[in-house]
């Protein structure tokens, strides 16, 4: 009786995963305007940004999409630390917001920027990778989004000066990005739900 009591806890679990699966498998935006300058955000020693009217695409798990047609994209980090060596851009960013918007201006997600690594692809050419977390809070794609936290990737532009040594100046360029959700790997929610199911199994026990 007790294995079946266990058995059917840890089946309910897995069924619960599937039950979460999120619809969005992610959301696209190409050549957003990017600057950075070095003076300013919650550090007070510089600030990534990236804003524009974009067309956006969101990516559904089942392959379908829906796209966005002047719609809006801001994402601003703030630089926490300078880690720029031997002439190659390396840049650590905290805080800071992202707001995903339609031509409407209606709220589409939004949230704040948990962390973003900032670095130099080649040296002196110009060309720099982003990638990073943020905390989904708002939007009418919140719970399509499936999961508060997410992951901002494929950001990759080339920037004007070309020639960078850290981020002690300006700059500007065009970025693609994309963000999806974080979602937890079905084994290790499969393993809570085991030690919740034997947890309860011990506490009917005594």
């Amino acid at each position: 009786m007790k294995f079946r009591t266990l058995s059917a806890l840890v089946l309910v679990g897995f069924i619960a995963v599937g039950a979460f699966a999120t619809p969005i498998s992610y959301i696209s935006a190409t050549t957003v305007p990017t600057s950075f300058s070095p003076i300013g955000g919650v550090f007070g020693i510089g600030e990534l940004t990236l804003s524009g009217v974009r067309p956006l695409i969101v990516h559904y798990t089942d392959g379908s999409q829906t796209p966005f047609q002047g719609g809006s994209i801001s994402l601003v980090a703030d630089l926490k630390v300078d880690a720029s060596s031997g002439g190659q851009v390396l840049g650590i960013f905290a805080g800071g917001t992202l707001s995903i918007k339609d031509s409407g201006g209606n709220d589409l997600l939004s949230g704040v920027t948990s962390s973003l690594t900032l670095s130099e692809v080649f040296n002196d050419i110009g060309i720099l990778a982003a990638n990073g977390t943020f905390k989904a809070t708002s939007g009418s794609l919140l719970a399509d989004f499936g999961y508060e936290n997410g992951l901002l990737y494929q950001i990759v532009f080339e920037v004007q000066p070309g020639a960078l040594n850290d981020l002690s100046g300006a700059f500007a360029g065009r970025s693609n990005v994309s963000l999806a959700p974080i979602i937890p790997e079905p084994a290790t929610i499969g393993l809570l739900m085991m030690g919740l199911a034997g947890l309860a199994a011990y506490r009917r026990k005594k």
